[in-house]
């Protein structure tokens, strides 16, 4: 379970690359480690979002790394999202480049545009830009740089 413990450690700093490796071992030496599963998927969610579905299947609510889980869905959802489809809405043009954003792997400006699209119309997208945002700082971790600098801001868009 060290390899365990150091990925999180890693993930928490915001260094998915070195977290990444140290779990596709771990996945690779035991294929029903949940644990190691989830966060790998984690860690892949922005990269690889269908490997990071296929990673986090069947994850219960019950399961420790449950919100990575979620988090890990939403990214999926967002990276395939058609978004020609989404309606016209204040919040629309800030949604979309953070989608844009996030799909080119852009942190920085994908959450300065998804507090816009919070602050324009937080219900947008069945409550996405917040969803959107909840899930890129779980994602990257506290101790990334863009979680650092957005997650206030993130907060106080919401009260």
């Amino acid at each position: 379970a060290g390899g365990i413990a150091e990925a999180e450690t890693l993930l928490e700093a915001g260094d998915t690359a070195a977290a990444a490796q140290i779990l596709t071992a771990l996945v690779q030496a035991e294929p029903e480690n949940l644990d190691a599963r989830v966060l790998l998927a984690g860690a892949l969610a922005w990269t690889q979002p269908q490997r990071a579905l296929d990673l986090g299947e069947g994850v219960g609510a019950d399961a420790r790394h449950y919100d990575v889980a979620q988090a890990v869905r939403t990214a999926a959802r967002l990276l395939a999202l058609e978004l020609a489809a989404l309606p016209a809405d204040p919040a629309r043009a800030d949604y979309l480049a953070a989608l844009e954003a996030l799909r080119s792997g852009d942190f920085d400006t994908a959450a300065r545009h998804l507090i816009a699209a919070v602050e324009a119309n937080r219900s947008y997208d069945e409550d996405g830009p917040r969803l959107a945002c909840i899930a890129l700082f779980k994602l990257l971790g506290r101790g990334h740089g863009v979680t650092q600098d957005y997650r206030r801001r993130f907060n106080m868009a919401l009260h």
